[in-house]
Order: C-alpha cells, then structure tokens, then sequence
C-alpha cells in the first residue's frame, strides 16, 4: 500500500470515528420522546386493617412472655376503566362519476349535450370511456383537451 493511500485509510477512518463518537454523545444526551400518559380515573377500594395483640405473664417471678403483633391488609378488586366508546364516521359518499376504477370501466352514463359536467366526471361516448380534464358543458369528447379517452369500451 502506498503513503497516499495508507493516509487515505487514517483519515476516513478517523471521520468515521468522529462520527460514531458524535452519534453516541447525541444519543446520550438528547431528551427522551414525550410519552404519552394514561388519563387518570377514579377507583374505589376498600381496606381492612386487622391487628391482634396477646400478652401473658406467667406466674414465675423470673420470666415474662409477650406474644408479638400481627397485622393484616387487604383490598378490594379493583375495575379496570372502561375502553373509550367507538366512534364511527359514515363512509365518504362519492358520485359514480368521481373517480375511475378498474371496477366501474365502461359501465359509466352516456355523455349528454347540454349538460354541465365537471372535472374528473367520467362518460361513454363513440366506444370509450373518458374523463374530463375541466368543467364543460355542451364539449363533446373527442372534440378538444376537455376530455381524456382512459378507456376503449
């Protein structure tokens, strides 16, 4: 390997480190995402507190016994909250002449002189089916840039 290229090597080397280094520390000290946290909801719990103390004392002078303390907690099951309700949203509605599927090839109207049509409203006329480019009315297709044929029917 030649000095050129044996500097080549030392110096992307080192960029790459530079780079790693620059990642980590990055990574290291950037705050972490927001997370975010369930709404809080209220329970009801019950406890019960139990406490038992015994002592006894025997009749010889030198001994003296006492029994230690118990103490028992419990609580109620707690309900986990209720999912949120679902929410639907209707469908959008859309018009058979809004868009152009693979489905709906050929079985459009057929186009009418006198009527109105706006872009993207799609018509048969002469063995196709086309889509026009703008709003029209009375332009036939095939006439003009008003329509587009996307079909042979």
């Amino acid at each position: 390997m030649t000095r050129r290229q044996t500097r080549i090597v030392i110096v992307t080397a080192a960029v790459l480190a530079a780079c790693c280094s620059l990642m980590l520390l990055w990574a290291l000290t950037r705050s972490p995402d927001p997370v975010a946290e369930p709404a809080p909801f209220t329970t009801t719990s019950a406890s019960a507190t139990t406490t038992t103390t015994t002592s006894t004392t025997t009749s010889a002078p030198t001994s003296t016994t006492t029994a230690a303390t118990t103490t028992t907690t419990s609580r109620a099951p707690v309900k986990s909250p209720a999912a949120p309700p679902k929410t639907t949203a209707p469908p959008p509605v859309t018009t058979p002449n809004d868009t152009v599927t693979l489905d709906g090839v050929c079985k459009a109207g057929q186009w009418q002189p006198n009527t109105g049509y706006n872009k993207g409203a799609v018509v048969l006329h002469n063995g196709g089916e086309w889509v026009a480019t703008q709003a029209n009315t009375n332009d036939e297709p095939g006439a003009d840039a008003t329509w587009l044929r996307v079909f042979n029917c």
